[in-house]
C-alpha cells in the first residue's frame, strides 16, 4: 500500500470536511447544494482525478482525465447556482465558489509539497465564510477616503519598493571619504530596507485599525484599547484621558484601557524584532514580556474595581457612557507613512553618528529621545544594526527598552495632563511599577 497516496486522500478529505462543516453549519435547515459530504466528495473527486491524471494520460492525451473532470465540477456547480437563482431568487454565489475552491485544493492535495499549503488555504477560506457578517460590518464602515488611501498606499508600496536599491548608499560625496572617513561611512542608507520597514510598520498598525473597525464603539473602552493598542497606544491614552474627563464614572475602564494598550505596544515591539532580527527575540523577550504581563496584571486588578490601586470597588452605572469614540487615521495614508519613513531614516542615521562618535552612552540616550516620540523607529533600528553586528545584542535591547521607558513617562504625562486628578494617578501608579520592572530587566 502506498502510504503517502493514502495520506494525500486523507489529508483531501479533511480539507473538504472542514469547509463542508462551515457550508452545513450555515445552511442548517435549508436545501442548499452542498454540505458536510458533498465537499468531502468534491475534495476526494480532486485528489482523484489528479491522480488518474497522473496515471494514464500522457502524450496527445496529456491532462485529459483533469480537464474533463475540471469541465465536469464547472458544470454541476453552475446547474446548481441557476437552480438556486430561479428558485430562491438568490445571486449569493459564496457556496459554489467554496465548492470549486475544495476541488482545486483536492488536485493539490495530491502532491505531497502542496498539501499544506492546501491545509491553509482552507483555513483561511473557512475562516472567511464563517466571518461574513463580521467582514461586512467592517466593510460597511470604511469611508471613501479610506479604501482611496489604502490602494494608492498599496499601488506606491508595490512599484516603489522593487525599484529602490537593496544596498547601503552614501549621502555624501564619494571624494570626502578620504578626508572624512567616519562620516561618510555613517551616512548610508538603505533605501530599499527603510521603505520596507514602513510597509512592514503600516501592516501591523493596519491589523488594530480593522479589529478596531470590526469592533466598533459600541463593544466597550475595554476592547477598544486592546485593538487600538497595536494602532497607537498613545491615541488611546488621549481618548480614554477625554472620555474620563467626561464621566468619571469611567475611571475603571478607562485606566484598563490605557494600561492595556501600553501592554500591546510593549508586544508589537516584540513582534517588530521578530520579523526584522529573530535572533535577538530572545532577549528582548524578556524585558517586554514583563512589562507588558505586569501592565495585564495591574490592569486586571484595576477592572475587578478592588485592591489598593482603587481603594474600594467601583462601578460604572451609565452603560452607554463606556462607548468610546477612539478617533484613528488610516495606518495606509500616504503622508503619515512617508512621515514615519523619514523618521526611521533619521534615527538611523543618527544612531550611525552617534555610535561612531559617542559610543554606547550616546546610543542609549538617542533610545530616550527616540521614545519620547515613537518606538517603533528606534526599535527597527536596534535590530537592524544587531543584526549586522554593528552593536551588541545586548546594547541593541537596552536601548530599545529606555525608548520603551520614555515613551511610557509620555504616556503618562498625557494621562496626568489631559485627564483627572484621579486617572493621572492611577496612571502614573501603575507605569511607575512598569517602569520599575523594565529598569530592573535592563540592570539584572
Amino acid at each position: 500500500m502506498d502510504v503517502s497516496l493514502l495520506l494525500a486522500f486523507l489529508v483531501s478529505g479533511l480539507v473538504g470536511a472542514l469547509i463542508g462543516v462551515e457550508r452545513e453549519h450555515v445552511h442548517a435547515g435549508k436545501t442548499r447544494f452542498g454540505g458536510i459530504r458533498v465537499f468531502i466528495f468534491i475534495a476526494l473527486f480532486g485528489t482523484l482525478s489528479a491522480m488518474l491524471d497522473d496515471a494514464y494520460s500522457s502524450g496527445a492525451y496529456s491532462s485529459l482525465i483533469m480537464v474533463m473532470a475540471f469541465v465536469g465540477v464547472m458544470v454541476v456547480i453552475s446547474l446548481s447556482y441557476v437552480a438556486k437563482v430561479y428558485l430562491e431568487k438568490s445571486i449569493d454565489i459564496a457556496n459554489e465558489v467554496a465548492a470549486f475552491i475544495t476541488f482545486l485544493l483536492g488536485v493539490m492535495c495530491y502532491t505531497a509539497e502542496f498539501q499544506v499549503f492546501a491545509v491553509i488555504l482552507a483555513i483561511i477560506i473557512t475562516t472567511l465564510l464563517a466571518t461574513k457578517r463580521i467582514t461586512h460590518e467592517f466593510a460597511k464602515k470604511l469611508k471613501h477616503v479610506e479604501i482611496f488611501d489604502t490602494l494608492k498606499f498599496a499601488i506606491i508600496a508595490l512599484v516603489i519598493l522593487p525599484v529602490l536599491p537593496d544596498e547601503q548608499l552614501h549621502l555624501l560625496p564619494a571624494g570626502l571619504s578620504i578626508q572624512y572617513p567616519e562620516l561618510y561611512a555613517a551616512l548610508s542608507l538603505n533605501f530599499y530596507h527603510v521603505w520596507l520597514m514602513v510597509v512592514f510598520i503600516s501592516g501591523i498598525s493596519f491589523i488594530g485599525y480593522v479589529l478596531v473597525k470590526i469592533f466598533g464603539a459600541d463593544k466597550g473602552i475595554g476592547i477598544t484599547g486592546l485593538a487600538g493598542g497595536l494602532v497607537s497606544s498613545t491615541a488611546v491614552t488621549m481618548t480614554m484621558a477625554a472620555k474620563v474627563k467626561e464621566n468619571e464614572l469611567l475611571l475603571r475602564a478607562c485606566v484598563f484601557a490605557t494600561v492595556i494598550a501600553c501592554a500591546i505596544m510593549f508586544m508589537r515591539i516584540v513582534i517588530e524584532v521578530m520579523v526584522v532580527n529573530f535572533s535577538l527575540l530572545g532577549y528582548v523577550l524578556v524585558s517586554m514580556l514583563s512589562m507588558a504581563l505586569t501592565g495585564v496584571v495591574l490592569a486586571a486588578i484595576v477592572w475587578k474595581g478592588k485592591g489598593i490601586l482603587l481603594g474600594e470597588k467601583m462601578k460604572i452605572e451609565n452603560k452607554e457612557a463606556e462607548r468610546s469614540e477612539l478617533v484613528l487615521k488610516s495606518p495606509f495614508s500616504l503622508m503619515p507613512a512617508i512621515k514615519f519613513g523619514l523618521f526611521f531614516a533619521v534615527i538611523l542615521l543618527t544612531a550611525n553618528i552617534v555610535e561612531t562618535y559617542f559610543g554606547n552612552s550616546g546610543i542609549y540616550a538617542l533610545g530616550v529621545i527616540s521614545g519620547l516620540a515613537d518606538v517603533d523607529a528606534i526599535t527597527l533600528t536596534m535590530a537592524t544594526k544587531a543584526g549586522a553586528g554593528e552593536i551588541a545584542d545586548g546594547i541593541a535591547v537596552t536601548t530599545i527598552t529606555l525608548a520603551a521607558i520614555s515613551n511610557t513617562i509620555v504616556k503618562f504625562s498625557i494621562a496626568y495632563l489631559l485627564g483627572t486628578r484621579a486617572f493621572g494617578k492611577l496612571i502614573g501608579m501603575i507605569f511607575g511599577v512598569i517602569i520599575l520592572v523594565g529598569l530592573l530587566t535592563i540592570l539584572l
